[in-house]
């Protein structure tokens, strides 16, 4: 519902412990796991100018954007600004 560091948080713990007891890891919590630090990297980035690794990361986000319901505008339009800046226009 919008706090994606507490998201992130829980996913990465309860990835940690499926991982220490030798189990399987589900590959929709890989994917949820992967979507959600790819997110908050892409954030990252963007306060750092690197317009290229935020675009390719927010690219990959907007493939699964409706785990994002809140943000979903948001994303969508930095998305295109941050492809815009780094040159990507397909």
């Amino acid at each position: 519902m919008g706090n994606y560091k507490q998201a992130h948080d829980i996913l990465a713990d309860t990835f940690k412990d499926i991982r220490s007891s030798n189990m399987r890891i589900p590959h929709d919590l890989t994917q949820r796991l992967l979507n959600i630090h790819s997110y908050q990297l892409a954030k990252r980035l963007v306060k750092m100018n690197d317009h290229l690794g935020a675009a390719r990361l927010l690219i990959r986000v907007c493939k699964n954007i409706s785990q994002f319901p809140n943000n979903m505008v948001n994303i969508m339009t930095t998305t295109i600004g941050e492809c815009s800046q780094a040159g990507l226009k397909q």
